[in-house]
């Protein structure tokens, strides 16, 4: 309960044009939250399955709560880290448990794990934990009856996201030390299976009008072109120009402008609040970054996260260093202001 009240409170804080009350209420449950999770983490080994749903559930929440407020201090990922082994404990217990509530609870956790990992400077531990869990294979969840519910069409998307993170450490290593790595052929083989992946059974196209149907397929697919910047900036990143890599980058950004249109007011658009600020990294050009501005400062998601997204890509826009393009220079940017990337 103190974590449901904390998430409500600190969104409701800002909703308020930050009603202090609210807010230092939010905060009050949150740290009693804080104080009974680190009790029952203590003992989450010998904890009975319901129990280990509760603990998830909790951790979960914790993890919205920082987003929310736009992961200020990195420590939507300090609670991920709570999350992993009771996750995993949770998916491998074969006893009878609410798999409604269980479903949500572990795509929740799995969705926030994965588009955690959608940045430049994971540490190499933490891809390793993911690539080793039930996570790197969404597949096994799809039994599920409330699968989808973070996903919709994107899980094999998602997917791709901790190996194309671990591909950029790889190939950072490959480039400081003159070892081939063969991250080329990685990188293809990314590549090839994203650029050639849509929608399932979706006929798509961005020229007519589409019903809310259609609308999640186009979510997809800008989802689809947020990767294959993340992508293309892990294996050049350092190995050519801000320039060339904007000669690479713009047609996406193009074509991701044009399908966000057929997004908005989607359901799922909140889901592409990410991708989004990862869109807008690239944008260079003036008209790019007005569209993008509007659409995050109009949005009826009214949150810090999304305040917060806005700011670090105003800075961005308005760097004169030519390095501060992308994702590396939206890192560059947080790091300047002492905060974390606003990944929610």
């Amino acid at each position: 309960m103190h974590c449901v009240l904390a998430v409500g409170g600190i969104h409701l804080g800002h909703c308020l044009r930050d009603d202090h009350d609210v807010t230092a209420k939010a905060w009050f449950h949150y740290g009693k939250a804080i104080e009974r999770l680190k009790f029952y983490l203590s003992r989450w080994k010998v904890a009975k399955p319901d129990d280990l749903l509760r603990l998830l559930i909790s951790t979960v929440l914790l993890q919205d709560f920082e987003a929310i407020r736009g992961n200020v201090d990195g420590e939507v990922f300090q609670h991920l880290r709570a999350s992993r082994q009771i996750a995993s404990a949770l998916f491998n217990s074969t006893l009878n448990i609410d798999t409604e509530i269980m479903g949500v609870a572990l795509e929740a956790y799995c969705y926030r794990e994965l588009i955690s990992a959608f940045r430049l400077g994971v540490e190499e531990a933490d891809i390793q934990q993911v690539l080793n869990s039930f996570v790197i294979d969404l597949s096994c969840l799809q039994h599920l009856p409330t699968f989808g519910s973070c996903f919709w069409y994107c899980s094999f998307l998602f997917m791709q996201i901790p190996l194309i993170s671990q591909l950029a450490g790889r190939r950072q290593r490959e480039l400081r030390e003159g070892v081939d790595m063969c991250c080329d052929v990685e990188y293809t083989h990314l590549y090839n299976k994203i650029s050639s992946w849509r929608p399932p059974g979706q006929e798509f196209s961005a020229n007519c009008e589409v019903d809310i149907e259609d609308s999640e397929a186009v979510s997809a697919m800008i989802v689809r072109i947020s990767l294959l910047l993340f992508l293309v900036t892990s294996f050049y990143h350092k190995s050519i120009t801000p320039h060339e890599l904007c000669k690479i980058t713009q047609p996406w950004v193009t074509e991701a402008l044009s399908l966000l249109q057929f997004a908005h007011g989607s359901p799922t658009i909140i889901a592409l609040f990410w991708p989004m600020i990862v869109i807008g990294s690239y944008a260079r050009e003036v008209s790019d970054q007005s569209v993008l501005q509007r659409m995050l400062s109009t949005s009826t998601h009214k949150m810090p996260i999304v305040a917060k997204g806005l700011v670090l890509l105003e800075c961005l826009w308005r760097s004169q260093d030519t390095e501060d393009f992308g994702l590396s220079g939206l890192e560059r940017i947080a790091d300047r202001q002492r905060t974390s990337l606003c990944i929610g």
